[in-house]
């Protein structure tokens, strides 16, 4: 990585043999981090302005959390009452348990993330502490002291010798063999997770190992790091790990929950279901809301524009994104590895598709179109493990038995995704060869009572 005085140029990646150290030309994408970047700053829009408009959305909901749990008294009779086939009754009580279980997550992941952006929402203190110095704030507060980053020196005076670049002389970086081993000696249980090269090729250099992972989230999962002289190899600083202050530990844990980074891999796996749970506690308090309007839709003999408009959002908002997300697999293994710009297609395939379930959902009946979308997405994501292994990927058997656990983990959990979206949608079929004519009945006075006119389900 290269930096200058204004801040730094940015970082240049690329992926090695572990065992020849040739850099492997892997195909051009994005992964997960669009995704990734889309929850807390959204897309194609300035940065700030995303993280502003999710950290408005997470101050909003954990209002709506604790508000929540204060005005239902209810809370944990409604947890452990459930009946089905009760049609509008049955998605209020699943709706009720969903909540309750999601609760602690959802909690945890609206309080951690809103601390994870406090910075961006509120940057006043940071400002006028450090004069807008967001580089040395960050060197600060994780504790390595002011920040260097290579192109600024300070004298003893304290002067700021920002503007006179040091003068490096070129020589070769060390063999690294002896410094791996020295480190593999210290850390035989972890080994070394990360190496960092500072001012590689010059007098300066520095070789920089840390351990893989730590114990604790309250140092937010740090090992220990060697910092070894880039010429000479020889060991010059291994520094230990400081109990942070009490402030800083509880920001660890919480963030650290947030960004999923449990040593244990079941508490990761924990996480996931608790994020499916909160999914499914969204998604039916979303459709409720149509629910319980339905009676007033009856007595008018008509549907809002409003209510039209909040089912075409429940539609494309819950099966679309799911049906666009599978598409976004679907495209990273499908687009050529040679075309160029493919990492922008794939991006551009998501948002396409996320944008068509919208219009398709304004342009089929409302409950035609939830189990549509519901079964097209279990369909692809049900396929994605079977496409893995035909587009150059290992399939789920030879990634099992290789050890391989993060590849056949993403296949399993498409697979568990694909369960639960043909579940939903086999129970909208079910429910659209039962369903109640209402509608098209004029004598109003012969309905049955509001909490029964959806008998059938919610869609």
């Amino acid at each position: 990585m290269t930096s200058n005085a204004e801040g730094y140029e940015g970082t240049q990646r690329a992926e090695l043999s572990a065992a020849t150290g040739e850099r492997i030309r892997a195909r051009e994408t994005l992964g997960g981090n669009v995704l990734y970047r889309f929850h807390y700053q959204l897309h194609a829009i300035p940065k700030l302005w995303g993280r502003w408009i999710v950290g408005l959305a997470t101050g909003f909901m954990l209002v709506a959390l604790i508000s929540g749990v204060i005005v239902h008294k209810k809370i944990f009779k409604d947890f452990f009452t459930f009946r089905p086939r009760k049609g509008q009754r049955s998605w209020l009580d699943a709706h009720n348990v969903t909540s309750v279980l999601a609760l602690p997550f959802c909690f945890v992941i609206a309080l951690s993330g809103l601390i994870l952006l406090a910075t961006e929402l509120m940057p006043w203190g940071v400002n006028a502490a450090y004069d807008g110095d967001r580089q040395t704030y960050n060197a600060e507060r994780r504790g390595l002291g002011t920040a260097n980053n290579g192109s600024a020196a300070t004298t003893g005076q304290g002067k700021d010798v920002r503007s006179q670049p040091v003068q490096l002389a070129p020589a070769p970086l060390t063999n690294m063999q002896p410094v791996l081993a020295e480190a593999e000696r210290r850390w035989p249980e972890r080994g070394v997770g990360t190496i960092v090269v500072n001012q590689p090729g010059t007098s300066q250099a520095t070789i920089e190992l840390r351990e893989q992972g730590g114990d604790s989230m309250v140092n937010r999962g740090m090992g220990e790091r060697l910092i070894f002289n880039g010429v000479s190899g020889e060991l010059q600083q291994a520094p230990g790990i400081a109990a942070p202050p009490a402030a800083k530990a509880v920001y660890n844990v919480l963030t650290s929950a947030h960004m999923g980074r449990p040593r244990i891999p079941l508490l990761r796996w924990l996480l996931f279901f608790s994020g499916i749970v909160g999914t499914a506690m969204v998604a039916t308090g979303m459709v409720l809301w149509i629910i319980k309007r339905s009676p007033k839709r009856k007595k008018l003999g008509y549907t809002p524009w409003t209510h039209r408009f909040v089912e075409v959002m429940n539609v494309g908002g819950i099966a679309g994104l799911s049906l666009a997300t599978a598409a976004y697999f679907w495209l990273n293994r499908l687009i050529p590895g040679e075309l160029a710009g493919r990492a922008e297609a794939e991006v551009y395939g998501f948002f396409t598709v996320w944008c068509l379930t919208f219009v398709y959902a304004l342009v089929r009946p409302y409950r035609q179109a939830w189990r549509e979308q519901m079964a097209l997405a279990a369909l692809m994501f049900v396929l994605l493990p079977v496409i893995n292994p035909l587009t150059g990927g290992n399939g789920l058997v030879t990634a099992i038995a290789a050890g391989q656990w993060s590849v056949a983990s993403f296949d399993l959990a498409m697979l568990l995704l694909a369960a639960l979206h043909g579940l939903v949608a086999y129970k909208l079929r079910n429910h659209l060869s039962v369903a109640p004519s209402h509608r098209r009945t004029p004598n109003t006075q012969q309905q049955p009572r509001a909490e029964q006119v959806v008998t059938g389900g919610p869609l």
